[in-house]
């Protein structure tokens, strides 16, 4: 073999400026040199961050984070700092990442089938590419703990959805369907203590509700810790068990466990990252993250510095990328809801010359789309690339697909969020239950709806436009408090997207609000050069910075607990805790201080015992979705205030305009849907009350016990609800056992309230009573159509006003709204309630 060095003048020596690095690499054919973005990344990262252990490295989506992740390993494999990752999300963008590195003619590593390491990856001469599951799970080839495998540089890709994969990896997912006796093993065991917590909640998960979560209380968890540890023991040869167990074997005494109806979920209450030395230990760590992300979360999930978050790598010279008009239908019409966008996109064109998109969040929200034509995407890979491929007939539906795809140019024009994302694992949906208001649930949505607004958006060329659909999703978006948690980027474009929508109401020619949207839709597919410059100088007002949050700090402040708890003073998590209260959280906001005086309890509970139970009893007090003290006996009974018509005055005069309160009484009414989440169903029967200027809470939320709707609709007289809207909606019975739950919540309601008057309502599909169940002859029955009849007339109410000036109302236009459309409690009963079928009825007579 020739050895060509000798006739030539270069030393041998490698190259390790990442620019140079590029510039000698055997590119394919039609490869160009790096973008501007690229090249001063690199450079800036090469002359300042290069001796910083953890970097943030922020890029606007289509700017090529891929190659600057991958020339910066190449970096530091020449300087003789491997072995060197680079980690994706998922096997999709693995083969993505591979493709690139091909490409740019960068040599990389993967793993067998076997997962052998190559030789090459291990001699430092080599970037293995792999999925973050490959590094993180605990059976994991890196190793754990003091054997991990000794890691140079790490590069972990779209870091926050690797996140979410690494809180999957800490976590043990036992599924009722597949693991029964497990199942019912953990609920034999704790079900005294989850009675306590809420006797209906827990009928709830009986009869087989995934969406009621319940959390087993940390008291009951540590006390048991002997049985639960034999029982997930003696089960480690199920992978869903045993691939987690190895984490969780020194910790499970400070883990949280949430029950469904369907399933089990156990994970620590502080993920110990530091267990994979192999990226805990790495001589540095990059995390690739887009510019309308929000990265506080790096600070508790991977142990970032608040620093390091506070100060990413970023790119100066270009302030946004890319065109989205954001649409809001519903504010352009109120005939433009969520039935008539499915009606309008969702049927197949063998004429359309781009892609439509719609991204849901549940396989029944899907099922909507499918009903009129659209195809429910399974094989996620395959049908992007047809649509890459210019295969646009029918529109595709992604299910819980918020991140990791790209739909660039043509393959999606136009995007459809439909409705609210809501929480897949059980641990979220419980706090998004518990914590209504709180800044760290609202960011973690906004994200997750972020990164949906960005799949039709891959470049700085690229043009989209995004319909927004659901009134859940268009009044969370409508709220400028919720707002602020969006990237300035965003922001910006909504606010775009509202001043666009007032546009089309101002200016329309046409009385058809299709029309309408179909226009303003077609200036932006078609180009209009006005749009084009209307859009471009809203953009460029914008300023861009990291600004301090306070999330940085309460995530910073929670991870410094949780640390001092692990190392056994209880003390300083406990103070730290305190801290977070009184600097970041505002006592206008009961719940969240409710929230952290819990988390303080926790605590304090294996050493002190009597000031556990003082922060829980006070936590309760301030947030009664949490966790019902050991002999607690707070209650306060629901009163009636003012009088119903003012108090409906009153609801409606909060709202600025009628378009907002018509969002926000569209997402009150769809909330109260049969099959629907039941928390959500009866938080929104609960807001229906006090539109409807009742008195109005959840007693068995509040209170551990009760009903689960409590209106209290004069003075001394109520009306309760069982809410049985979860159930199928082919049953035709009602059982023993929620006809003996409705008696023993009138024998609650006799006991609290004594001799005030009450009209028990059962909201369910059934109609019958089963041969063994026995109701008192007062208890009525509302099914799907008494239901839909008031709703329907609630929103007929509301149109009442829509010439109004909401601020200006009077008691008697509001009065003569009320009694109009039946909606006084005089005719509640006769309008939206019926006697229960019972089997005697339906017999012929001999």
């Amino acid at each position: 073999m020739v050895d060509f060095r000798k006739r030539t003048a270069a030393s041998g020596e490698k190259k390790t400026n990442p620019i140079e690095i590029y510039d000698s690499l055997d590119t394919m054919v039609g490869v160009t040199g790096l973008r501007p973005a690229q090249e001063s990344i690199l450079q800036d990262w090469f002359d300042k961050y290069r001796e910083q252990r953890d970097i943030i490295v922020k890029l606007h989506t289509g700017q090529g984070k891929t190659l600057v992740g991958l020339l910066m390993l190449q970096s530091q494999i020449n300087a003789g700092k491997g072995p060197a990752i680079y980690l994706c999300p998922d096997p999709y963008l693995s083969r993505q990442t591979q493709e690139q590195a091909k490409k740019f003619g960068i040599k990389y590593s993967i793993l067998d089938t076997s997962g052998v390491f190559p030789s090459e990856f291990l001699e430092g001469k080599r970037i293995l590419i792999t999925t973050v599951k490959h590094m993180f799970n605990g059976r994991t080839k890196f190793k754990l703990g003091t054997r991990s495998m000794p890691i140079g540089t790490i590069v972990l890709d779209d870091s926050h959805a690797c996140i979410d994969k690494i809180q999957e990896t800490f976590t043990i997912k036992i599924s009722k369907r597949e693991s029964e006796s497990i199942y019912e093993t953990f609920i034999a065991l704790f079900e005294d203590e989850l009675k306590e917590q809420g006797q209906s909640r827990f009928n709830n998960v009986r009869e087989g509700d995934s969406r009621t979560v319940m959390l087993i209380p940390y008291w009951a968890w540590q006390e048991k810790q002997e049985l639960v540890d034999k029982i997930l023991r003696d089960n480690t040869a199920i992978n869903s068990i045993g691939f987690a167990w190895q984490l969780l074997i020194n910790d499970l005494k400070d883990c949280q466990c949430y029950i469904s109806g369907t399933s089990i979920e156990i994970s620590p209450y502080h993920n110990t990252i530091e267990q994979f030395g192999s990226f805990h230990k790495a001589g540095m760590r990059i995390f690739m993250s887009a510019t309308t992300n929000n990265d506080a979360f790096f600070i508790k999930s991977l142990g970032v510095p608040r620093e390091v978050v506070q100060n990413p790598l970023m790119f100066a010279g270009e302030k946004w990328s890319g065109e989205k008009m954001i649409l809001d239908p519903y504010q352009i019409s109120d005939i433009l809801h969520r039935g008539s966008i499915i009606n309008m996109y969702a049927p197949a064109s063998a004429g359309r010359k781009y892609g439509i998109v719609s991204l849901v969040h549940s396989h029944r929200s899907a099922s909507h789309w499918q009903e009129k034509g659209a195809l429910v995407v399974q094989e996620v890979e395959v049908e992007t690339d047809k649509l890459r491929a210019g295969d646009y007939v029918q529109t595709r539906v992604l299910v819980n697909r918020y991140d990791g795809i790209d739909l660039p140019d043509d393959a999606c024009r136009i995007l459809i969020l439909d409705s609210l994302p809501f929480a897949q694992s059980l641990g979220d949906t419980y706090q998004e239950y518990c914590r209504p208001t709180s800044t760290t649930i609202d960011t973690r949505v906004a994200q997750k709806i972020e990164q949906g607004l960005g799949r039709g958006v891959r470049g700085e060329k690229d043009y989209c436009v995004i319909i927004i659909t659901g009134p859940d999703l268009i009044n969370m978006m409508r709220t400028p408090r919720f707002r602020e948690n969006f990237s300035a980027q965003t922001r910006k474009q909504i606010e775009i997207g509202i001043a666009v929508n007032a546009m089309v109401s101002e200016e329309a020619t046409s009385g058809d609000p299709i029309v309408q949207l179909n226009g303003v839709i077609k200036q932006c597919l078609g180009r209009d050069e006005g749009w084009k410059d209307y859009y471009h100088e809203e953009m460029d007002t914008l300023t861009i910075g990291i600004p301090d949050s306070p999330l940085f700090h309460i995530l910073e402040l929670e991870r410094k607990a949780a640390e001092a708890y692990k190392q056994g003073d209880s003390p300083k998590a406990q103070k730290l805790i305190k801290d977070l209260i009184n600097s970041h959280i505002l006592r206008s906001d009961p719940e969240e201080v409710g929230w952290y005086m819990q988390e303080m309890a926790r605590y304090a509970y294996a050493e002190q015992r009597g000031d556990s139970n003082i922060y829980q009893t006070s936590a309760y007090k301030s947030n009664q979705a949490l966790l019902k003290p050991k002999d607690s006996t707070y209650f306060k009974k629901l009163e009636f205030n003012q009088t119903q018509i003012e108090n409906a005055k009153d609801w409606l005069m909060t709202f600025a305009s009628y378009d907002d309160c018509r969002i926000a009484v569209d997402a009150i009414l769809n909330a109260l849907e049969f099959g629907k989440d039941t928390d959500k169903f009866e938080t929104g029967l609960k807001d229906l009350g006090t539109l409807l200027g009742f008195s109005s809470d959840q007693p068995d939320k509040q209170w551990k016990i009760g009903p689960d709707n409590l209106w209290n609709v004069a003075q001394g007289e109520y009306i309760f609800f069982e809410c049985k809207n979860g159930v199928k909606s082919s049953r035709t019975e009602i059982s023993k056992r929620e006809a003996g739950q409705t008696g023993q919540h009138k024998l609650w309601f006799k006991k609290m309230y004594h001799d005030a008057l009450l009209l028990p309502i059962i909201i369910t599909p059934a109609t019958e009573l089963a041969n063994n169940a026995i109701l008192e002859l007062d208890v009525r029955l509302m099914d799907q159509t008494l239901l839909r009849k008031l709703k329907k007339n609630v929103r007929d109410y509301l149109k009442e006003f829509k010439l109004h000036t909401l601020k200006s109302l009077t008691s008697d236009i509001v009065r003569e709204a009320l009694s109009s459309h039946s909606l006084t409690k005089d005719v509640f009963k006769n309008n939206y309630t019926a006697n229960p079928i019972t089997k005697s009825s339906l017999k012929s007579p001999k």
